[in-house]
């Protein structure tokens, strides 16, 4: 039998990635849909110019424009409103009119992702964020990171076979350049398109490489995740027992100052009261949870806990959690939260009293959650306490409380 000798020499390429999204018969044709002239028009064309730099060898950019295209652009950008958050990265995109063969591929694909992100942000430019993003992997073809992010925004805009190629080609960049938080994450959303597939086994797979990444390079958000991707199969598949555990490791990957530990609080918490609706729950901190005790967050994930308790009718659990937190919420305590983590710990507590058809107790918290929306001047936070208060006035037949005072009613003895 003949022995295999190492292969030496240049390594494999990263697999190829799709580059038009279904129906679409041109790149980055979703910006003409999403943006009227004059700006759709300096967005497309700057998208053009990149694409036609990219696709070039190094050697043959020099003749790439004609004479005056520099002009003719910074005429478009200065006639279109586009905001100095945009006009920067555009005014350095220009630059490949002028002199594209001294343009750095790390330079135009950090201008795109600009672009990217400010499409993103707009909320409603998903097309053009996506196209931007791609044209910043197409720019710089050995970062992981442009790659990466192109295929995180291909699955956000609901294209998997697109999110999917770019993600492998991220994961086979990362690998090749030791880029270890790009090979995590890159699996991390692998995991995600394959679960949104129904893969559940290929999921598993993609979300167990992120783990084991992750535990060597000492990556805990990417654990998190993957952990919460394992979590979701198994809620999905009706394994109760592996969920809790897998929530509970979640919980744990976050720890108790991280954003997102509420959310994986609110898992572990769900699992529990599936299996068992009167289980007691001690305050967070204590033994019984999944992390150490800590002051930050505490009263937020009591009010997590009492709301998904109230969710299954665990009242006396929903007593605890309540008059818990609420101590925790006096601005004038010692252990006070932040102020935008008061607000989403006192809507918690109002949808729990909500659920158990305690009216003038969520109106309570919601009118307090208000007063701190309002406080810290943030409109989608304020947006979001009206709306509960506006559904609580329609279900309650009117706004009868409304400027009469009145406290959390005390607990039942």
């Amino acid at each position: 039998m003949k022995r295999r000798l190492p292969r030496v020499g240049r390594p494999s390429p990263p697999p190829p990635a799709v580059r038009l999204g279904p129906g679409e018969k041109l790149e980055g044709s979703a910006i003409l849909d999403e943006f009227r002239e004059p700006l759709g028009t300096l967005l497309w064309q700057t998208l053009r110019d990149v694409l036609l730099w990219a696709g070039a060898h190094p050697e043959q950019r020099s003749g790439l424009f004609a004479s005056g295209a520099l002009g003719r652009r910074m005429e478009m950008l200065w006639n279109a409103p586009a905001g100095p958050e945009l006009r920067a990265p555009l005014t350095a995109l220009a630059g490949l009119c002028e002199a594209p063969a001294a343009m750095e591929p790390a330079g135009v694909a950090a201008a795109c992702g600009r672009v990217a992100r400010w499409a993103e942000q707009r909320g409603n430019a998903a097309g053009t964020a996506l196209a931007f993003a791609q044209a910043a992997a197409l720019a710089d073809p050995a970062s992981a990171a442009a790659a990466l992010e192109t295929g995180r925004l291909a699955l956000r805009h609901g294209e998997e076979a697109r999110a999917e190629s770019w993600l492998r080609r991220a994961a086979a960049l990362a690998r090749r350049s030791g880029d270890g938080v790009a090979y995590g994450r890159a699996h991390v959303e692998l995991g995600h398109v394959l679960a949104r597939r129904g893969s559940a086994l290929a999921a598993s797979r993609a979300y167990l490489f992120a783990i084991r990444k992750a535990r060597r390079a000492g990556l805990r958000d990417v654990r998190r995740e993957a952990v919460q991707g394992l979590f979701d199969l198994a809620r999905d598949a009706g394994t109760p027992a592996e969920g809790g555990a897998l929530a509970g490791a979640a919980l744990r990957a976050a720890g108790m100052g991280h954003p997102r530990a509420p959310e994986a609080f609110r898992a572990w918490v769900h699992v529990r009261l599936e299996e068992n609706p009167s289980a007691a729950f001690p305050g967070p901190g204590e033994p019984d949870l999944p992390f150490p005790g800590s002051i930050r967050g505490r009263a937020h994930l009591l009010a997590v806990l009492a709301r998904e308790a109230a969710s299954v009718g665990a009242a006396d659990t929903f007593e605890r959690a309540w008059d818990a937190a609420w101590r925790l919420l006096d601005p004038s305590a010692a252990g006070a939260t932040g102020a935008r983590r008061r607000v989403r710990a006192l809507l918690e507590l109002a949808h729990g009293a909500l659920a158990l058809g305690q009216w003038e107790r969520a109106e309570h918290a919601g009118q307090n959650a208000l007063a701190g929306a309002l406080s810290l001047k943030d409109e989608e936070l304020r947006a979001e306490v009206e709306r509960f208060l506006t559904g609580l006035w329609s279900r309650a037949g009117g706004m009868q409380w409304i400027g009469r005072p009145h406290g959390p009613r005390e607990r039942n003895s």
